[in-house]
């Protein structure tokens, strides 16, 4: 059965991949769900793992 579901995701990707704008965002939420059936985190999940580089605070004295 995962087999089925991983191969459907591949698919809808690809049809995505060549649809319009309206089609492919409903695609790719349709790849999510059957992502998310097989236990695997969705592809925007990997994307907000990225460092985004805040600066970082000090806490403590303050100059005086």
């Amino acid at each position: 059965m995962n087999e089925f579901i991983a191969e459907r995701v591949k698919l809808v990707r690809q049809l995505a991949d060549k649809a319009d704008p309206f089609t492919r965002t409903r695609l790719l939420k349709l790849a999510e769900r059957y992502e998310e059936r097989l236990g695997l985190p969705s592809r925007a999940m990997h994307q907000r793992k990225e460092h985004i580089g805040l600066p970082s605070v000090s806490i403590g004295s303050t100059g005086r």
